[in-house]
């Protein structure tokens, strides 16, 4: 590989992290609105996300579940690695952890990666949990592999990537037609 093909290369992955992270940033200041309104749950508080500490007794729970091995190193690492971590309620006012991966394009990495964090979550908690995958694009295979999963999946509109001056409600998303059979 030439030095030029070897730069824009790397170009090309510093621009997909910048992509990603500027996502993250963008969602951290709307995931609640989001889950609220797609997801059907009430008061969602955030409890991890790239923007801010996680909450204390958050992190509490799970490490006593890692230290009890109610949990392996590998789901509390998991835990630890997801984009945005939620607990809501239910309109019945059954409690719900939410476990949200953001990514430009979803694929079966952010969907493995969701459901795996709900899996872990409902070991430690032992309530109901709801993976999340949020992006502007999924393939049609993926999304096969988020509707076997279980996998909620939240398409954002890709105006909402560009218009700064759009609305602050949450019309930005539109939810897949596979999450009615998920559910």
């Amino acid at each position: 590989m030439s030095p030029l093909n070897a730069d824009v290369s790397q170009l090309e992955a510093d621009l997909a992290q910048l992509k990603e992270s500027a996502l993250e940033n963008r969602l951290h200041h709307k995931i609640r609105a989001l889950a609220s309104e797609a997801l059907g749950v009430g008061r969602p508080r955030m409890l991890q996300g790239p923007l801010q500490e996680t909450a204390d007794e958050f992190a509490d729970r799970v490490e006593d579940a890692w230290e009890s091995g109610q949990i392996t190193d590998r789901q509390n690492a998991r835990i630890a690695a997801t984009d945005f971590i939620m607990h809501a309620r239910y309109r019945d006012r059954a409690p719900v952890w939410i476990a949200v991966e953001a990514s430009i394009r979803v694929d079966a990495g952010d969907i493995h990666r969701a459901r795996a964090t709900a899996d872990a979550l409902r070991a430690v908690f032992d309530d109901d949990v709801m993976a999340v995958a949020v992006g502007y694009g999924i393939d049609p295979l993926d999304e096969e592999r988020a509707k076997a999963s279980h996998v909620r999946y939240l398409e954002l509109s890709p105006r909402s990537k560009y218009d700064p001056r759009r609305s602050r409600r949450c019309s930005c998303v539109r939810e897949s037609a596979i999450n009615d059979a998920a559910t």
